[in-house]
C-alpha cells in the first residue's frame, strides 16, 4: 500500500489524531497548510453548561481542540501545560480548551484530571459540533486568535517541529499587535 494510503488509514483508526506516522507520510508538519478559517473571525458559541459566550474577548486567545481518546493529545499535554503556566498571569491572554468526543478509558474528564493531578477549564464538545464549526481536520488542533477574534495561526502538533515554540511566538505576536 502506498505510504499516503497507510497514513490515511492510520488517521482514520486513530480518530483523526495527528499521529506522527500519518503526518510524516503526508508530509505535514505541525502547521495546517490551508486552514479553512485562516484570517476569518472564529465562530462564537455559548456553552450550554454555564451560559458563557466563547471565545471571550482577549488580546490573544489560544483555542485548543483535544480529546482523551487521542494519543497525540496526550503527547502534547506537557507542552500545553507549560504554555498555560507561561500565560496564566499574563493580562489579555485566554486559553479555550475544547474537549471533543468521548473520554477514552476514563469515565469522565474529572476522573482524568484526578489521575494526572492538574485541571483546566474545558468546554465539552461530545458530538464534535464545535470542531466542525471550527473546521478542525485533526486532533489536537491549536488556533491563535488576535484581539479581533480572527484566526492568525493554526497548528496540529506541539510535540513536533517546534510546535510549542511556534504557538508561543504566535501568541506573542498577537499580543504585540494588540498594543
Amino acid at each position: 500500500m502506498p505510504t499516503a494510503g497507510r497514513a490515511i488509514i492510520l488517521m482514520l483508526l486513530s480518530g483523526l489524531c495527528a499521529c506522527d506516522a500519518a503526518m510524516d507520510a503526508l508530509g505535514r508538519g505541525p502547521r495546517y497548510e490551508n486552514y479553512a478559517l485562516m484570517g476569518e473571525e472564529a465562530p462564537r458559541f455559548v456553552d450550554e453548561t454555564d451560559g458563557v459566550e466563547y471565545p471571550r474577548p482577549a488580546d490573544a486567545t489560544i483555542v485548543e481542540f483535544w480529546g482523551l481518546w487521542c494519543p497525540a493529545c496526550h503527547d502534547d499535554a506537557p507542552a500545553m501545560q507549560r504554555i498555560r503556566a507561561q500565560y496564566e498571569a499574563a493580562p489579555g491572554v485566554e486559553v479555550l480548551a475544547i474537549h471533543s468526543g468521548g473520554f477514552g478509558r476514563w469515565p469522565s474528564l474529572e476522573a482524568y484530571f484526578a489521575e494526572v493531578g492538574y485541571a483546566f477549564e474545558t468546554v465539552l464538545d461530545p458530538d464534535h459540533a464545535l470542531a466542525e464549526r471550527y473546521a478542525v481536520e485533526m486532533y489536537p488542533t491549536y488556533l491563535v486568535l488576535d484581539s479581533e477574534g480572527r484566526v492568525t495561526t493554526a497548528l496540529a502538533s506541539l510535540a513536533r517541529m517546534n510546535g510549542e515554540q511556534r504557538l508561543i511566538e504566535a501568541v506573542d505576536a498577537a499580543l504585540a499587535r494588540a498594543d
